[in-house]
């Protein structure tokens, strides 16, 4: 797994372009991008990001079973981290996003200041993690 890799997976091409101008401050990161689930899949397979944050309403294939599939990966699915970010809030999309293995769920519009230290933060541990692991 890339300590310093984030995958960042919407349909909408202005939200990634924005998502990629936000993330762009973290030192070290480098930053890849799919439009649709069955990308990110083929992505997280490949390159095996450390966090993926992805959208759930998306074609070809939508966030949520992107998420179980990329849970499902041996060896390494157990170890990603997947944020799933919508503009879904209900509640029983909360629920699928755990029973898919999400681990963590943010809802649109965020603030953009708060989504970056959080980024930020989980990144510092998984640094901190590797250096006393």
């Amino acid at each position: 797994m890339q300590a310093r890799t984030l995958l960042l997976v919407d349909d909408e091409p202005h939200i990634l372009l924005s998502l990629r101008y936000l993330f762009r401050t973290l030192p070290g990161v480098n930053i890849l991008t799919a439009e649709n689930g069955a990308q990110a899949v083929a992505l997280a397979e490949e390159h095996r990001p450390c966090l993926i944050l992805m959208d759930v309403m998306m074609p070809v294939l939508d966030g949520f079973e992107a998420c179980r599939r990329i849970k499902a990966i041996p060896g390494y699915g157990e170890r990603v981290a997947v944020w799933l970010v919508t503009a879904r809030g209900e509640r029983i999309d909360r629920h699928r996003g755990t029973v898919v293995g999400a681990d963590d769920y943010i809802t649109k519009p965020y603030d953009p200041d708060e989504f970056l230290r959080r980024v930020q933060e989980h990144l510092d541990r998984l640094a901190t993690a590797k250096v006393s692991g």
